[in-house]
C-alpha cells in the first residue's frame, strides 16, 4: 500500500460570518491519493465545510490544528456524499469507517504526530456518527423547486 499524500495544494477562502467560527470554500480541486482507499479523491473547488468539528468536551486533548485541516477537509467530502468520484466520474461509495480511515492517514502524512492522530480517529469513531447520520437526513432532503417568472 503506498502512503497517503497530498497532490494539489489547499486553497480556501474562510467564509464564515455572523456565529459561524470556521467555514471554508475550496478555491481549488484539491486532490489526494489515500493509501487506505488506493484512490485519487479531488475535492471540487467550490466545496464549503467547516474543517473540524471537534466536540467541545474533546478539544483540550485534540483542539482543531492546522496540520489536520487538510484531512478534515476530505472527510467532510466523503461524510457529506458518501464517496468520491474517479477521474473517468464513476462514483465510489465509501463506509463510514473507511471515511474516518482516510482522515486518519491524511493526518499523519501532513505530519501530525501518530498520538494526537490516533486520538482525532478515536473521537471520530465514537462520535461521528451524528455527523454521518446528519449528512444522510440532508442527502435524503429533495432539492427545492424554483420557477422563473
Amino acid at each position: 500500500m503506498k502512503p497517503a499524500s497530498f497532490l494539489t495544494d489547499l486553497k480556501i477562502e474562510d467564509i464564515a460570518e455572523d456565529w459561524q467560527i470556521r467555514l471554508f470554500q475550496l478555491e481549488a480541486d484539491f486532490v489526494v491519493y489515500s493509501g487506505v482507499l488506493d484512490a485519487i479523491i479531488s475535492v471540487p473547488a467550490g466545496f464549503v465545510c467547516d474543517g473540524e468539528s471537534i466536540p467541545a468536551w474533546v478539544q483540550p486533548i485534540a483542539p482543531p490544528f492546522g496540520l489536520s485541516k487538510r484531512a478534515a477537509i476530505v472527510h467532510d467530502f466523503l461524510y457529506r456524499n458518501r464517496g468520491y468520484f474517479d477521474a473517468d466520474k464513476g462514483f465510489h461509495p465509501v463506509t463510514r469507517q473507511q471515511a474516518d480511515a482516510v482522515y486518519h492517514e491524511l493526518c499523519e502524512a501532513k505530519g501530525l504526530p501518530a498520538w494526537r492522530s490516533n486520538i482525532r480517529w478515536a473521537v471520530l469513531r465514537l462520535v461521528g456518527w451524528k455527523a454521518w447520520d446528519d449528512d444522510a437526513r440532508q442527502m435524503a432532503k429533495p432539492e427545492p423547486v424554483t420557477t422563473k417568472l
